[in-house]
């Protein structure tokens, strides 16, 4: 899978997370660790190649097609809001 946008060192990763990580398993991760957030949107990403199927104008599906290549789109900690193919 080719990742464009993918930021090797992304600002996100320098700021330290804030979760107790010690406390019931129910309060992590906590929904305003900052960290954990990006963490969770990086663990998102595709890694391998995945497929999609195509549509005819009437929604029949008429085959499929392998998605190797994906675009990343970042916020401001450069942390992935979102990814187009």
């Amino acid at each position: 899978m080719k990742i464009n946008n993918k930021i090797d060192e992304p600002l996100w990763d320098k700021i330290p997370c804030t979760c107790n990580h010690d406390s019931v398993i129910t309060e992590y991760p906590v929904v305003n660790c900052i960290h954990c957030k990006c963490q969770r949107a990086e663990d998102s990403i595709p890694l391998e190649d995945f497929e999609i199927n195509e549509f005819d104008e009437d929604g029949n599906i008429t085959g499929k097609k392998t998605i190797t290549e994906i675009t990343l789109h970042n916020d401001d900690l450069e942390s992935c809001i979102g990814w187009t193919f």
